[in-house]
């Protein structure tokens, strides 16, 4: 992406055509390797073409692979959210185009007609209180996971922080009707140290006893969706210590060229709850020697994201069964 800087437009044409053109090429998992770069690429200090350049990659990525972009909304959500308002009319133009195929990721259809709302806000401070209010009309039935709770980080942040405490208390209100169908405790763990601190902050700043009492349930709605999570994740590191001591003596030098690559596509592919044979065929041990080993390495990451007390309850199972048969 760093071509995208040059001065030649050639250069910087047939730099976005490859990026795009190895995009088509990269396994499901691969946006957890990518995930620097893109970073980078949506810096303050990163020049407004290669900003542009990442903003259109990660609209591709959204529009080939939306569960991967679901899953990374809670990192990729507020850098493309700011750039909708950059000085730059190209960069803020896909900014605003990325964000609109981000919000087809989310994977909640009770949010798809309010989601040129979510857009709207991020592109403007005064559409704010109007996309507030727009919103609060959403109803909630279908459950609410991480993707949802992300996409609508950027506006609640705006919200909370806003002076008026209509628009406080409206935010509170969609915060506690979202958390209200949140069915797994753990969907809200991504946004916890994003939405707490500044619902608490409405509770402790509105002076309204009405707003407050909205904003007083709200936290303990967020609180209460949150209790009993157990999310389990799986490292990059811990992954690769996995591979090495699946791959054992067949971890030569030619494997540790792509071991870490490997590790990070088995990494998301664990922690996207995704454990499909075919999926890890294809997407994770694609190339030898690590194509020999995908079944057992399969089953050990699913092993390694199961609380302890499930692995107990399972190794008890298996004494009981066996002692059945003895």
């Amino acid at each position: 992406m760093l071509f995208r800087s040059d001065k030649s437009k050639a250069v910087k044409d047939q730099a976005l055509l490859t990026s795009k053109s190895i995009l088509k090429s990269l396994s499901q998992f691969a946006l957890e390797p990518l995930i620097p770069a893109i970073l980078a690429g949506l810096s303050v200090k990163a020049k407004p073409p290669t900003k542009e350049a990442t903003l259109q990659i990660i609209q591709q990525i959204a529009e080939t692979n939306p569960k991967a972009i679901g899953f990374k909304l809670t990192t990729l959500v507020a850098p493309v959210a700011e750039l909708t308002c950059d000085i730059k009319k190209e960069v803020k133009a896909a900014a605003t185009s990325c964000m609109k195929a981000m919000c087809q990721c989310t994977g909640n259809k009770d949010l798809d007609p309010f989601l040129d709302a979510v857009v709207e806000a991020a592109q403007s401070l005064d559409k704010t209180h109007k996309c507030v209010e727009r919103l609060a009309g959403c109803v909630f039935v279908q459950n609410v996971e991480t993707p949802a709770l992300a996409i609508m980080v950027p506006v609640l942040t705006r919200g909370l922080h806003d002076k008026a405490e209509k628009v406080k208390r409206t935010c509170c209100l969609i915060v506690d009707n979202m958390c209200k169908v949140v069915e797994d405790p753990a969907a809200v763990l991504p946004v916890m140290n994003l939405l707490e601190p500044l619902v608490k902050a409405a509770v402790e700043q509105i002076s309204d006893p009405e707003a407050r009492s909205v904003a007083e349930r709200a936290y303990k709605t967020l609180k209460k969706s949150a209790e009993g999570a157990d999310s389990k994740v799986v490292t990059t590191a811990e992954a690769e210590a996995t591979v090495r001591a699946t791959l054992g003596d067949k971890c030569d030098a030619d494997a540790e060229l792509s071991l870490t690559y490997i590790a990070s596509l088995a990494a998301m592919a664990s922690n996207m709850r995704c454990f499909e044979e075919d999926q890890w065929k294809k997407g994770v041990g694609f190339i030898a020697p690590f194509s020999g080993v995908i079944g057992d390495l399969r089953a050990k990451m699913e092993v390694a994201l199961k609380p302890v007390e499930e692995i107990e309850d399972e190794d008890t199972e298996g004494v009981e069964i066996g002692r059945a048969h003895v």
